[in-house]
């Protein structure tokens, strides 16, 4: 399919269609960031507190507070400050390695690993006139170890297609359906690891629409942020993207 055409063709609708591109855009984030975790939750164990006879002589340096994924989550600034913005309805874990994507890559809980010890879910954040929406979701790790061994599985050459896949399977209703038309992995913009691109042809409330998918991964040291971002017509732009993944980035780089 000519994606070019395709999207010039939409383009000159746009102005009719803001119901359209916003229902569209909102149900191909929200199952973008719905791939579930199937981990068990994890418990803290409680510290043994000691008797007053086995009190340590010598003073002890307090441990680090540990870490919140809210912290790492895409959140309101100067690089959203276009878009309106709303708490993310659904708080529960989600993760891109998780559900049908671990499945269509063959993953087991012994590659996934150990769950995570936190997760979050920032705001949502929309442009009703474009079309665009934009979520992210933020999880911190007990180890570096398994952010590492993930950032080894987003990188499997199917991931991009199971991915595809999964986010067609999932958007098929009755009021929604999409055509995965491609995917690719894509250069990331500066501070993230790894970026997937995907494109659907979309119908909904009657219209048929090109969707454009954009996915920036940042795994570092034990937290795991993932953006979302779903415009129509045509990519969002580079320098969007590049300011969108800098205010995360430079949270990261703060653990």
């Amino acid at each position: 399919m000519n994606t070019a055409v395709m999207s010039g063709r939409h383009r000159k609708g746009r102005r009719f269609l803001p119901v359209a591109l916003t229902a569209a855009a909102a149900v191909l984030a929200t199952t973008l960031a719905a791939c579930q975790s199937d981990g068990a939750s994890v418990v803290t164990p409680a510290s043994a507190i000691p008797s007053a006879s086995a009190a340590p002589t010598t003073p002890v340096t307090p441990s680090r507070a540990p870490l919140r994924a809210a912290d790492f989550a895409l959140d309101a600034g100067p690089e959203t400050s276009r878009y309106s913005m709303e708490p993310d309805p659904d708080q529960g874990e989600n993760s891109i390695l998780g559900g049908p994507v671990a499945d269509c890559l063959h993953l087991t809980q012994a590659d996934l690993g150990p769950v995570a010890t936190d997760h979050a879910n920032g705001p949502v954040f929309t442009d009703d006139e474009v079309g665009t929406n934009i979520r992210s979701f933020a999880s911190v790790f007990a180890s570096v170890d398994t952010v590492a061994a993930h950032r080894g599985l987003v990188r499997d050459d199917l991931f991009p297609g199971c991915w595809g896949k999964a986010l067609v399977d999932e958007t098929d209703s009755d009021d929604f359906a999409a055509t995965l038309t491609h995917t690719q992995t894509a250069t990331p913009p500066p501070g993230a690891t790894d970026r997937i691109q995907i494109e659907l042809d979309t119908y909904s409330d009657g219209q048929e629409i090109m969707m454009y998918c954009d996915m920036v991964i940042i795994f570092t040291g034990r937290v795991e942020t993932a953006i979302f971002v779903v415009n129509p017509f045509e990519p969002i732009d580079e320098a969007t993207l590049t300011s969108l993944t800098s205010q995360v980035e430079h949270k990261v780089a703060q653990q």
